[in-house]
């Protein structure tokens, strides 16, 4: 967990777009378990993260759209380097 998080933190500073790849969850829909990949995205920032739910959320860079939560456990890959 602190691995992926701490990569999209990073990314944040440099407002660098990334790539993820990551599994969907959504507990209360009981829905998820597929493969996304999102590319040319940003770190959303803390304000929009769910502690708690142990979520980040990521936008796109040119801003379109809202931010997307993601599970921190759920990141598979950052820009197509895989989370150890």
């Amino acid at each position: 967990m602190g691995r992926a998080l701490e990569i999209i933190r990073e990314s944040k500073i440099t407002e660098k777009p990334f790539s993820i790849d990551f599994v969907t969850l959504d507990k209360a829909r009981k829905t998820g378990g597929r493969l996304k990949r999102m590319e040319g995205m940003i770190y959303a920032g803390a304000s929009h993260d769910s502690k708690h739910q142990g979520t980040i959320s990521i936008k796109s860079k040119d801003g379109s759209g809202h931010p997307i939560p993601v599970h921190i456990n759920l990141i598979l890959k950052f820009n197509q380097e895989p989370i150890k």
